[in-house]
């Protein structure tokens, strides 16, 4: 319990968002250490302000009992940055939090590709079918969609990753135990059923602020692989949300203007022009990732157990008889679409349509020299 005290502390000693922690983590590791010498070791740390020296000093873990017991009565989960279960790409961050707090399941995290998609409140009819379809899409082939569950885009985007049914993730920008906004309580309940996450890094009894939202905003993309802006006024907030994304050094997507001259999409039109990929299909945003290095599963496989060269894989049910032709086809080695073709006696146009299903089925997989295989 100490321990959790002394890092709930250290999390409050600091602005949201801030930089200092970490900075102050890489020349004490030892938080305990820290804490029972921070009176002498904080007068070295030269980043400090005399502000924050005073909330060192001023502050006391064990201040903090009563905010961990109000967690377990609302049955809200903590987990602290030196823990395993942090999510490891906001450790990533220059400014991750040292605290996080969560309702449901936190694993979902691990997955190989989390992708956010984020707009504004305010949206057309256009963008919020477009953030359905991409949510949805995604969803369905595995991926976990991320959002800030603000009504608008990110509304839909957790409504259509739930339609995928893959867990989606909802990054607050209040506490947890308040239901704000009060019309998506529903929601958040939804997320929940299908195992989804909700999560924040402002304690409970935080109160609502308006300064806090951008904050939150680079857990958002921190958290995702990728980041898709549907819709974005010249000063939206979801430009945070793509600033973060281009700063950590991201993939940028962005949904094309459904009108040039509508000053909704002003925002989108601008990262566009400065490079962020467009987006026609969640295909594109698949394809972006397909030779990136995948986010490790955080499963420990005994190699010495486990032999990929021997492994036979399983033929898959619920395929077309065109489909399962392909399968049998690339079963033995990986060959080319030519090839393919040639094996399965199927043109290759009809041919396309059924391995783009496959791929993102995740069943096979394209290798180097254009060629297809079975996904081990």
């Amino acid at each position: 319990m100490e321990e959790l005290l002394t890092w709930i502390w250290f999390a409050e000693c600091f602005p949201y968002g801030s930089i200092k922690p970490v900075q102050v983590l890489s020349q004490f590791p030892d938080l305990e250490e820290f804490y029972q010498n921070r009176k002498e070791w904080s007068r070295e740390l030269s980043f400090l302000t005399s502000a924050d020296r005073k909330r060192i000093l001023a502050y006391q873990r064990e201040e903090y009992l009563p905010l961990v017991e109000e967690c377990h009565r609302k049955k809200i989960h903590i987990v602290t940055y030196q823990e395993e279960a942090y999510p490891v790409r906001l450790k990533h961050m220059d400014d991750p939090p040292m605290v996080l707090y969560y309702c449901g399941n936190l694993d979902c995290l691990r997955k190989k590709l989390c992708i956010s998609i984020v707009g504004t409140r305010k949206c057309s009819t256009y963008s919020q079918k477009v953030a359905m379809v991409l949510s949805r899409d995604l969803s369905l082939h595995g991926t976990v969609v991320i959002s800030g569950c603000a009504i608008g885009i990110d509304s839909c985007a957790h409504r259509g990753a739930l339609e995928g049914n893959s867990p989606t993730v909802a990054v607050l920008g209040t506490p947890l135990d308040v239901d704000y906004p009060a019309s998506n309580h529903g929601l958040k309940q939804k997320i929940l059923s299908q195992s989804g996450l909700l999560l924040s890094e402002y304690p409970p009894g935080t109160p609502v602020q308006k300064n806090l939202f951008p904050i939150r905003n680079r857990l958002i993309s921190g958290l995702s692989d990728g980041t898709v802006i549907v819709e974005a006024a010249e000063k939206s907030g979801s430009l945070h949300t793509a600033n973060s994304a281009i700063e950590q050094g991201k993939e940028l997507f962005c949904v094309p203007p459904a009108d040039l001259f509508d000053s909704r999409y002003y925002g989108v039109k601008k990262l566009i022009r400065d490079g962020a990929t467009v987006v026609f299909s969640s295909w594109d945003i698949v394809e972006a990732f397909r030779f990136s290095p995948p986010v490790q599963e955080f499963t420990q496989l005994d190699f010495n157990t486990v032999s990929i060269k021997n492994f036979t894989p399983q033929q898959p049910e619920g395929l077309t008889d065109e489909e399962l032709q392909i399968w049998k086809s690339l079963k033995e080695q990986p060959i080319t679409v030519t090839e393919l073709a040639q094996k399965a006696n199927l043109p290759i146009y009809q041919l396309m349509s059924s391995l783009t299903k496959l791929e993102l089925s995740g069943m096979i997989q394209k290798v180097e020299g254009n060629k297809y295989e079975i996904k081990r």
